[in-house]
C-alpha cells in the first residue's frame, strides 16, 4: 500500500466511511433477531386464537339462529314418469326477536375469551299461500301429515334447556334438534302430526307462534329473523359491541354500562322469497343475517407486532447518536459497544410481549421501556465518560418510546405519525452534519467545540 493509500485510510472521512459501513453491516445483521421476535409474536397470537376458539367452541360455538320457517314435503310426477320429492319453504308473514345477552370472560391459563348466555323470544304469525305451484308442477301432491315447523340453529350444542315452542297458543313438543328437512341443523317440531295444526296448515289458516330459547356461545352472535316484514332487538351488558352481517341496527346506544339495538328489515330488503324449494338433504338456505361479536380491543400481539414493526427505525437510531457523539466529541466507541446498545433495544421487544401476556399492555410497555433507557442511559454515561451526553441520549430514548407509545395508540394515523417521525429525525440528523466536511481532518478543539 502506498503513502496516499495510507493517508487516505488513516483520514477522518475513510474512517467515517469504514465505521458507517460496519454499522449498516450491523443493522442488515440484526435484522434477522427482529424479523425473529415478529415471528415469535404471530405465534404466540395464533396460539391465543386457538385457546379462544377451544374455550368458545366448548361454549357452544358462535350462535346464528334464524326464524321460524314452515317446511312441508311435496312429490310430482316428471316428464319420465318418475316420482320426485321436493320440500316446499315458507318462512313467516311477520316476526319479533327479542334477546338478552349477558356476557363474561372465561380464561384459560394466560388466554381468555368473550362467552354469553341468551335468552331469546321470537313470536310471530306464518300462513302458507293460498296457491303453492312449484317450478316442477302446477299440482303437486304436499304431505301436510309430514309438515315441520323448523327453528335453524348453528349449534345445538348450546341449548341450555328445553325450547318452549307455542302454536296457536297451544305448546307443542320438540321431538328433534337435528338435521332438519332443509339442510341445516337446528329445533324441529312435527306439526303434520297434530290434527288441529294440520287442519290449519292445510287450510292456509294463520299460525300463531311463540319461541323461547336460552342459549350459550362466545365471540359472535348472529340472528336472521327471514320474514316478511321483521323486527329485532338486543341488549346486553357489553360495552363493546362490533355490529356486522347484511343489516345495520337501524338504531343503537352505546355506553359503559352495556349497549341495546334495535333491526328492521323487509323480505324484499333481504332479498329473500317468500317461500322456495329445496331437495331434501341439500343445503338450499336463504340468510340475512344481523350479527354482533362481543368485541376485544385491540390485543397485546397486535400491540405487540405493530411495535416491532419499528424496530429497525429503534436500532438505526441509537447507531446515529453514538456516531454522532464519535464525530463531535472525537470519541472511539467500538463496534461491540454499538452492539450492546442495540441488543438492548431488542430485549425490550421481548420484555414487551411476555410482560404483555401476564399485564396490561400499557404497563407493560411503559416497564420495559424505563428499564431499556435506564440500562442505557447507565452504559452510554460509561462509554461517553460524562453525564452530559448519557443526558442526551436519555432524552432521546425517552422521546423514541413517547413516539411509539403514540403511535401504538392511534392506528387510524399510525402510518402518519411515523412518516413524520422519520422525517423529523433525518431532518435533525441533515442539520447537524451539515458543516461537516468528512474529507478534511478537523482539530480537536472543533471536534469539542461541537460536542
Amino acid at each position: 500500500m502506498d503513502e496516499k493509500a495510507k493517508e487516505w485510510m488513516n483520514s477522518p472521512g475513510a474512517r467515517a466511511g469504514i465505521k458507517v459501513g460496519i454499522l449498516a453491516a450491523m443493522v442488515l445483521a440484526l435484522l434477522i433477531p427482529i424479523f425473529m421476535i415478529r415471528g415469535l409474536v404471530s405465534e404466540r397470537e395464533q396460539r391465543s386464537e386457538e385457546a379462544q376458539w377451544g374455550i368458545i367452541e366448548q361454549n357452544g360455538g358462535s350462535q346464528s339462529i334464524a326464524a321460524p320457517r314452515l317446511v312441508v314435503p311435496y312429490s310430482f310426477m316428471d316428464e319420465a314418469g318418475d316420482v320426485q320429492r321436493r320440500t316446499i319453504v315458507v318462512i313467516p308473514d311477520q316476526v319479533s326477536v327479542d334477546a338478552v345477552l349477558e356476557p363474561r370472560v372465561l380464561t384459560r391459563g394466560i388466554y381468555e375469551a368473550p362467552i354469553y348466555e341468551t335468552d331469546v323470544v321470537m313470536t310471530g304469525v306464518l300462513t302458507v299461500p293460498d296457491r303453492l305451484a312449484t317450478a316442477e308442477s302446477s299440482d303437486p301432491l304436499f304431505a301436510w301429515d309430514r309438515a315441520e315447523f323448523v327453528i335453524p340453529l348453528e349449534s345445538v350444542r348450546g341449548i341450555r334447556t328445553a325450547a318452549e315452542v307455542t302454536l296457536n297458543g297451544e305448546p307443542i313438543d320438540v321431538q328433534s334438534a337435528s338435521i332438519a328437512q332443509v339442510g341445516v341443523s337446528g329445533i324441529t317440531t312435527h306439526v303434520g302430526e297434530d290434527e288441529s295444526l294440520r287442519s290449519t296448515i292445510e287450510g292456509r289458516q294463520p299460525i300463531e307462534f311463540s319461541v323461547r330459547l336460552a342459549l350459550s356461545g362466545g365471540g359472535t352472535f348472529t340472528v336472521s329473523p327471514l320474514a316478511q316484514t321483521a323486527a329485532y332487538s338486543l341488549s346486553s351488558s357489553w360495552s363493546d359491541p362490533s355490529f356486522s352481517g347484511s343489516f345495520l341496527p337501524s338504531s343503537r346506544d352505546i355506553s359503559g354500562e352495556g349497549f341495546s339495538a334495535e333491526w328492521s328489515a323487509t323480505s324484499i330488503g333481504m332479498g329473500v322469497p317468500t317461500l322456495w324449494t329445496s331437495i331434501p338433504g341439500s343445503s338450499n338456505y336463504y340468510s340475512a343475517e344481523m350479527r354482533v361479536e362481543l368485541y376485544q380491543p385491540v390485543s397485546a400481539y397486535q400491540l405487540s407486532e405493530r411495535s416491532v414493526k419499528y424496530g429497525p427505525l429503534f436500532v438505526i437510531l441509537p447507531f446515529v447518536a453514538l456516531f454522532l457523539l464519535e464525530t463531535f466529541a472525537g470519541l472511539r466507541i467500538h463496534p461491540v459497544q454499538y452492539l450492546m446498545v442495540a441488543a438492548a433495544k431488542i430485549v425490550f421487544y421481548l420484555l414487551l410481549l411476555s410482560l404483555s401476556e401476564q399485564i396490561d399492555f400499557r404497563l407493560a410497555f411503559w416497564i420495559g421501556a424505563i428499564t431499556t433507557v435506564l440500562l442505557l442511559t447507565i452504559y452510554v454515561r460509561a462509554v461517553a465518560g460524562t453525564a452530559g451526553r448519557a443526558g442526551a441520549m436519555c432524552g432521546m430514548l425517552t422521546a423514541e418510546y413517547l413516539f411509539l407509545y403514540a403511535a401504538l395508540q392511534s392506528q387510524d394515523y399510525a402510518l402518519l405519525i411515523g412518516s413524520i417521525g422519520l422525517f423529523v429525525v433525518l431532518a435533525a440528523v441533515m442539520i447537524a452534519t451539515r458543516s461537516i466536511n468528512w474529507y478534511s481532518p478537523r482539530s480537536e478543539e472543533s471536534a469539542q467545540g461541537r460536542a
